[in-house]
C-alpha cells in the first residue's frame, strides 16, 4: 500500500511538473512557406504570450502574386531556340506584408496531448512590389534580337522570341501600398514543449491603393480575397 502511495505521488509530482514546464516559454519564434489563392511565399512568425490562452502576434511575409489569367505560352520560335513566356505579362509583382494581431489557444498542449490548436485575427500594411517582365523581341529594322519590357501597344506574339533573363530591371522597381487583414488556425504537433511545428490555414483580404499591374490588358484586381495554407518550424522560448 505504501509502495502504491508513493508511486501515485512520484507520478502526481512528473505530471505536474511536466504541466509547468510546458507553460514556462514565453515567446516564440517560426519560419514558415504557405501557397496561396496567388501564388506561394514565405513567413516570419513572433509570438509573445500574454497568458496561457492568449498571444500577440506580429507576422511578415512575401509572396508572389500572379493574376489568375496568366498562362505560358510557347514560344512560335522554340525552334530557333525560343523560350515559353506569359503572354500579356508586363510585371511581376511580389506581395510583402507586415501585420499584427491576436492569437488564442483554444486547445493547449498537455501532457498526454502534444497538440494545440490556435486560431488567430491580424491586421497592417500590405506592399506589392512590382518588377518588369522582359522578353526577347525581333527588331526587324535592325534584323537583330533585342530585350525590352513588354506592351501591347509594341509587340504581338510574333515579335516576341521567349521570356528574357528574370535578374533584369531591378532597377526600375516600383511600389503600390496596401492594407491587410487576416484569419487564421494553426495546430502545433511538436512533440517537445520547445518545438513549434505547426500547420496553418486561413483566409486573407488584400486592398491596394490602386491595381498592381501584373498584366498589360487584362483585367487586374484591386482587391484581393484568398485562402492559404502552410508550415512553420520554430522555437518557444
Amino acid at each position: 500500500m505504501k509502495q502504491f502511495i508513493w508511486i501515485f505521488l512520484i507520478g502526481f509530482y512528473w505530471l505536474n511538473a511536466q504541466e509547468e514546464s510546458l507553460k514556462s516559454y514565453t515567446k516564440s519564434t517560426a519560419l514558415g512557406v504557405h501557397t496561396y489563392t496567388f501564388g506561394w511565399g514565405f513567413d516570419f512568425h513572433q509570438t509573445f504570450k500574454v497568458s496561457e490562452k492568449k498571444e500577440h502576434i506580429f507576422k511578415l511575409d512575401i509572396a508572389s502574386l500572379k493574376n489568375k489569367n496568366e498562362s505560358r505560352n510557347p514560344s512560335i520560335y522554340r525552334d530557333q531556340g525560343g523560350k515559353a513566356y506569359i503572354y500579356g505579362k508586363t510585371n511581376y509583382a511580389y506581395n510583402l506584408s507586415l501585420t499584427y494581431g491576436q492569437q488564442w489557444c483554444l486547445i493547449p498542449k498537455r501532457n498526454i496531448n502534444h497538440v494545440s490548436f490556435k486560431m488567430g485575427l491580424s491586421g497592417g500594411i500590405a506592399f506589392v512590389i512590382l518588377k518588369p517582365y522582359f522578353v526577347e523581341v525581333i527588331n526587324s529594322q535592325l534584323s537583330r534580337i533585342e530585350v525590352d519590357q513588354y506592351s501591347s501597344a509594341k509587340y504581338t506574339v510574333n515579335d516576341i522570341v521567349g521570356e528574357s533573363d528574370f535578374f533584369q530591371g531591378f532597377d526600375r522597381l516600383k511600389m503600390v501600398q496596401g492594407l491587410r487583414i487576416k484569419l487564421h488556425t494553426a495546430i502545433d504537433i511538436g512533440k517537445e514543449k520547445f518545438l513549434v511545428r505547426a500547420i496553418y490555414t486561413g483566409t486573407q483580404v488584400d486592398f491596394f491603393s490602386q491595381r498592381p499591374q501584373v498584366m498589360d490588358t487584362t483585367y487586374n484586381p484591386q482587391f484581393f480575397f484568398s485562402l492559404f495554407l502552410g508550415f512553420m518550424i520554430g522555437n518557444n522560448y
